[in-house]
């Protein structure tokens, strides 16, 4: 199957929908610190979308076996149209899709060696650009009780989903 030039969720394979499908389901089903909320499943969405448009290929296509998923992460790692930091989020969520398949858990707890040093995936160039002090999870819930209603929805939104504010803009 020959991926479009904007493959997005309306273009992907029957496959490639029933697995995102299954793997999002399980991600709504986790309870706790685990939790994962709509805005989270909307960015792995946009990964599946954007891996497709790096790859050339469906991603049951990378699910087959370790080397297929090798190929993919080298094609991802290569694609200098992408963000140091939209490249480790791809190659991290395809680390986990492809444990998934293989062992059914959302998490990487029971992935082989080689697939958590996939998901661990830490690009060079990546080093300089990483804050020195992120925010704590007591910081955000000072900076929630301090702001308006419409503020705290949108800070507690781009906190938890993880979207930069032109992403979730966008969406």
């Amino acid at each position: 199957m020959a991926i479009p030039k904007n493959y997005d969720y309306h273009d992907w394979s029957a496959q490639d929908a029933r697995l995102f499908g299954d793997f999002s389901d399980a991600l709504l089903k986790l309870t706790g610190r685990h939790r994962v909320h709509m805005p989270r499943i909307t960015k792995l969405r946009a990964c599946v979308s954007s891996i497709g448009k790096i790859t050339g290929k469906p991603l049951m296509a990378h699910m087959k076996d370790l080397e297929s998923l090798r190929r993919a992460v080298k094609a991802i790692e290569e694609a200098k149209d992408y963000s140091t930091e939209s490249r480790r989020d791809y190659i991290k969520f395809i680390a986990r899709l492809f444990s998934f398949v293989k062992t059914g858990d959302t998490s990487l707890a029971d992935a082989g060696k080689e697939i958590k040093a996939i998901a661990d995936y830490s690009p060079e160039d990546n080093e300089k650009k990483a804050p020195k002090a992120v925010i704590t999870r007591e910081e955000m819930r000072e900076l929630l009780k301090l702001s308006g209603t419409l503020d705290r929805a949108l800070i507690a939104t781009l906190y938890e989903s993880g979207f930069r504010i032109g992403e979730f803009l966008s969406t």
